[in-house]
C-alpha cells in the first residue's frame, strides 16, 4: 500500500496467484489524509479532520478493485489534556494510526506553543481507542502491558518488550526529522 499526499491518491499491490502481479490506483480521494494503515485486509485512513475512514478488503474480487468504504468514524477526537504544568500546549495534526494486539490506537502529538515549529517542541502524547462508530476514540491512559509505540511517518509499530528490552515499557518513541523524542505516558514527560 502507497499514500501519496500530494496527488491524493491511495495505491496498492496485490500479488496473484499465477504470477499476475497488479498495482491499483483510486480515483483522487476527498480528503487528505494524515496517516494510513492496513491491518486485517482493511485500510483506515485519518482524515486532517480527525475523522476515520475505513475499507475493506477482505472480500475484494481478484480483478481488485477498489471497495467502498464501509465505515466512517465521525466522532472526532475528544479534548483530553495532559497534565504539562502552566505551559501553553496544542495538539497537532500530528497523529499516528498504529496496530496493537488486535485494537486501532491513534497516538496524537501534543506541541508546545513557544516553540510551535522546533522538533524539541513535542510536550507530549495523548492515544485513544478505536471504539464502535458509535463511540469513536475513546482516550486511554496506558498501552497494553508490556508494549512501546514507534511513531513515525513511514508507518508507525506496537512492539513487544520482550523482543526489545532496550525498551521502556508505556512508552512512545516518536522518530521525525532526523529526532528521537522518547516520551513515558506514566511519567508523562519527554526525554529527547
Amino acid at each position: 500500500m502507497h499514500y501519496n499526499q500530494e496527488a491524493m491518491r491511495l495505491s496498492l499491490y496485490k500479488a496473484g496467484d499465477d504470477g499476475d502481479n497488479t498495482w491499483t490506483s483510486t480515483v483522487p480521494l476527498e480528503e487528505y489524509y494524515v496517516d494510513i494503515i492496513w491491518y486485517n485486509d482493511k485500510v483506515f485512513g485519518l482524515t486532517q479532520s480527525k475523522t476515520l475512514h475505513t475499507w475493506d478488503f477482505s472480500s475484494a474480487p481478484t480483478n481488485f478493485p477498489i471497495p467502498t468504504k464501509v465505515v466512517h468514524v465521525d466522532n472526532k477526537f475528544q479534548s483530553h489534556p495532559i497534565d504539562i504544568g502552566k505551559e501553553e500546549y496544542v495538539d497537532t495534526n500530528n497523529v499516528y494510526l498504529v496496530e496493537s494486539l488486535g485494537e486501532i490506537l491513534a497516538v496524537q502529538q501534543i506541541l508546545s506553543r513557544r516553540h510551535f515549529s522546533a522538533s524539541s517542541s513535542t510536550i507530549g502524547f495523548t492515544v485513544f481507542k478505536l471504539g464502535c462508530a458509535k463511540t469513536g476514540w475513546i482516550p486511554i491512559e496506558r498501552l497494553p502491558a508490556g508494549r512501546a509505540i514507534f511513531a513515525k511517518r513511514s508507518g508507525s509499530e506496537c512492539v513487544s518488550i520482550q523482543d526489545f528490552p532496550e525498551l521502556e515499557e508505556n512508552s512512545i518513541y516518536l522518530l521525525d526529522d532526523n529526532c528521537l523524542v522518547v516520551y513515558n505516558l506514566k511519567e508523562k514527560s519527554p526525554c529527547t
